[in-house]
């Protein structure tokens, strides 16, 4: 998934190389996530949260990714 910066929409353009590189990001994200800055974790986090947001029931998917970040990295940020 890529996001349009201009309006922080995804693109979702059903190419396996963006599909691709968006894992391979994510993974090299979630791996050094304790290595970065602070505002860099909140800035992701809420990104990830509304690009994560396709409907009303997932108002649980902040709490399910900071518990998922809380329980794979030692030192997490205020998310």
């Amino acid at each position: 998934m890529l996001v349009n910066s201009e309006r922080e929409e995804p693109v979702t353009e059903g190419n396996p190389q963006v599909d691709r590189f968006s894992r391979i990001l994510g993974c090299a994200v979630i791996a050094g996530w304790s290595d970065l800055p602070q505002q860099v974790q909140h800035d992701l986090f809420e990104r990830a949260v509304v690009l994560g947001h396709e409907a009303e029931r997932d108002e649980g998917l902040r709490e399910e990714l900071a518990q998922f970040l809380h329980n794979h990295h030692n030192r997490t940020a205020g998310t």
